[in-house]
């Protein structure tokens, strides 16, 4: 379950999810910085962080979406 996702390793958000989500199963959380991803205190969860729930098919812009939302 990827519950830090390391931004520093990819160019983009969507690169950094799109790698998490190759490495999660249906059923699993993402923690997700709602906020400035480079300002992001790591191994920190704050007000900020979005817990969104693997499904099949999910793309990193379904996360984002989702995460943007206030989904928990």
């Amino acid at each position: 379950m990827a519950e830090n996702l390391d931004t520093a390793l990819y160019d983009t958000k969507e690169e950094a999810l799109e790698a998490a989500l190759s490495d999660s199963l249906p059923g699993e959380r993402l923690v997700v910085c709602r906020g400035d991803w480079a300002k992001c205190p790591q191994s920190e969860i704050c007000d900020m962080c979005a817990r969104v729930t693997v499904v099949d098919g999910m793309t990193a812009g379904d996360v984002l979406a989702q995460a943007k939302a206030g989904h928990a």
